[in-house]
């Protein structure tokens, strides 16, 4: 069983945006997004990730940019 916590990161949901939030994920899954402090059920994760100055997005939000990028190094 792996558990991923990602904690202190910028969260854009789809729908609204977290400041100082944290992401647990669970075998594979997200199971839980909030803001902190994070609750004493999530102890001991695998893994601890500090997101300090950073941005989590879902995945499809990088559809958007692949045009940008791809404009931005054509010569």
């Amino acid at each position: 069983m792996v558990s991923i916590l990602i904690t202190g990161s910028t969260i854009f949901t789809g729908k609204e945006i977290i400041r100082d939030g944290y992401v647990y994920i669970k075998d594979g899954k997200i199971k839980e997004i909030n803001t902190q402090p994070i609750p004493d059920e999530i102890n001991e994760p695998s893994l601890l990730l500090g997101g300090k100055g950073r941005i989590i997005a879902p995945s499809l939000s990088a559809i958007a940019d692949l045009p940008i990028f791809l404009m931005r190094f054509y010569k």
